[in-house]
This record gives structure tokens, C-alpha cells and sequence, in this order.
């Protein structure tokens, strides 16, 4: 067990792991992580793309697993959700513009 979460290591964040922040087209932050496999090689790429109320830290066990078969992972916390940006100043209530603006931030997180 990882001493200082109290988490198994399978449930870490894996060692290449990397956070970054985007801004969407409507001028707000975006968490985003990701990770390649140790040795560098990488035969594909898959972007994840979370559920209600999931953040990436929910991912990386599966991280893990694309990143051993040669697979980089990549994921972001949706606008509103996990440490991106929010439309309302309490964290705990949830709103959406569509589903259209959802889609149109994978596709940025994708191309960035």
C-alpha cells in the first residue's frame, strides 16, 4: 500500500502520469491527465471520457492497464466536475449548458 494515501498501488497515479489545464471554447478551465506506457512506446491512444460525478483519479488503474499494452491513456474532468471549472459557486450542485458542449470539449482535449 501507498503509505502516504492509504491507497493500493494499483489505485496511484501511474509514473508518467502528467495534469495540465485547457480552456474551452466558452473561456473556461478544464482539468485534464494522461499517461504513456515507461518505455515510450505507443501503438495507440484512447481518450476517456468520464461519467457523472467521476474524476480522473478514478482512472488510474485503468491507466495502468492501457499503458502495459503499449496504449496511452488520456482523460479529463468534464466542466463542472472534479477540479475543472464550475458554472455555480457550490462545488456540490451540478449544471450543464447540453450535451453538445460536452461533446465539443473532448474533441479540444483530443486535438490538444
Amino acid at each position: 500500500m501507498s503509505e502516504d494515501q492509504g491507497l493500493q498501488e494499483r489505485f496511484t497515479q501511474p509514473a508518467t502520469w502528467r495534469w495540465s489545464t485547457i480552456r474551452n471554447a466558452r473561456g473556461h478551465d478544464m482539468r485534464c491527465g494522461g499517461s504513456l506506457p515507461e518505455d515510450g512506446i505507443v501503438n495507440a491512444h484512447i481518450l476517456y471520457v468520464p461519467g457523472l460525478s467521476e474524476t480522473a483519479e478514478k482512472t488510474f488503474e485503468l491507466a495502468k492497464d492501457f499503458n502495459k499494452n503499449a496504449i496511452g491513456f488520456w482523460t479529463a474532468d468534464r466542466f463542472g466536475q472534479g477540479m475543472s471549472g464550475r458554472f455555480l459557486s457550490n462545488k456540490f450542485k451540478q449544471h450543464s449548458e447540453g450535451f453538445h458542449h460536452d461533446s465539443a470539449d473532448m474533441i479540444q482535449v483530443a486535438r490538444e
